[in-house]
Order: structure tokens, then sequence, then C-alpha cells
């Protein structure tokens, strides 16, 4: 719990100091401690120290937990280690390390997403669904925002037809990104399309937004 509080203040070594005096006072650290200091590090850049946690665990019990695993990817993707990722990425999919879940998946979606490998991160998109698990609203945008920066506005939409068939509730700001590449691009019925489900959500689209979906129809 102080760590955890150290973290959210921002506090990245009082919380490590907090954590080696822990394992010096003879108490080993459970999943749930490390996962703390695991996300804390990523969110603060720590690649190195969450790094050393994975070592750590790997050479105790030649396993991790999902949220350590999912914490190191995301600080690699972030600190641009292309290599790492690489290297990790086949060991996930191999299954050798942890078990995965759609956390994992979305992490390594918006990663590849960020590289601007989205023909990448839908073939782990499709993976994920042939393995059984559920995506989340965060597969879906990553992979949708993509494509909407590369104007291919008709993929990006039968994406977000997919996600609302799923069931998945359209929020996020790229609903509005698609609905403005929409109406740029006069797909007018596509347009309604997203409008009646951002608004139906109680998103305001703005009188600029409203202005390009008059245009287009």
């Amino acid at each position: 719990s102080i760590m955890s509080a150290f973290l959210k203040q921002g506090k990245v070594l009082e919380a490590l100091d907090m954590f080696d005096a822990m394992r010096r006072d003879g108490w080993h650290p459970n999943e749930v401690t490390r996962s703390i200091i695991a996300y804390g590090l990523c969110r603060k850049g720590y690649t190195d120290q969450i790094s050393a946690l994975f070592r750590e665990r790997i050479e105790k019990s030649g396993v991790v937990s999902t949220s350590i695993f999912n914490a190191l990817l995301e600080s690699l993707f972030r600190s641009g280690d292309d290599e790492g990722v690489d290297a990790l990425e086949k060991r996930i999919l191999s299954g050798s390390l942890c078990l995965v879940n759609v956390y994992t998946y979305a992490t390594m979606i918006r990663g590849r997403c960020v590289q601007g490998k989205v023909d990448e991160a839908r073939n782990l998109f499709s993976d994920m669904e042939k393995k059984g698990f559920q995506p989340i609203l965060g597969c879906y945008g990553s992979i949708i925002s993509t494509l909407c920066k590369r104007g291919e506005y008709r993929d990006a939409h039968n994406m977000f037809e997919g996600m609302l068939q799923k069931g998945i509730k359209a929020k996020g700001e790229f609903c509005l990104v698609l609905l403005k590449g929409l109406c740029i691009k006069g797909m007018a019925y596509e347009a309604l399309r997203v409008c009646e489900t951002v608004t139906w959500r109680c998103v305001s689209i703005g009188d600029e937004m409203f202005f390009s979906l008059l245009e287009a129809l």
C-alpha cells in the first residue's frame, strides 16, 4: 500500500527503497507487490528496473506473472526498444513464459500501431480471437485510429461495425477521428452511423464536426 502511494505521487525512488527494505527484512514480495512496482515503473519509463524484476523472477521459478510481463512489454514499446519487443513477443506467442490475457494482446496491438505496423497489429488481433479472447475497446481503438491516420477509412469503419456487433460500446477519441475522416471522404451513410452511435453515448460532436457531416450529406 505504501509503495502504491509513493508511485501514485511519482516518488519512484522512495517506492524502490521500500521494495528493497521489504526484502532486506526477510519478506518475500508476492505477485501483487511485484505488479504494483512493475506498473509504477512502467508509467515512469524505468525499463531497466522492470527488466531486473523480470530476470529475477525467471531465475527463481522459470515463469513470470502476466501483470509483470505486460508491464515489461509496455515499457519496451515506450522506450522504442524494437529488438527487445520482437524477442519478447516471440516468447509470448510461444506460451513459454506466462499465461497471456487480453491485456497482453491489447499492449502488443497498441505498441505495433504506435510503430505504424498496422498489418502486424491486425494479425495479432486475429490471433487473439482464434485463441478465444474477447477483444476489448482498446484493441479496436488502436487499430481504428491507425487506419484513419493512413486514410483507410473503409477498413476503419468496417472494424467499427465489427466492434458494435460484438456488443462493445463505442467511446473514445478514435470515434471522432473516424467520424471526421468519413465526412472528409464524403462517406455520408457511414458517417451518420458513427454519429448516431457517438451521440447516443452523450458525446458532443461539436459545431465543426456537425457542419462537416452536413457537407458530406
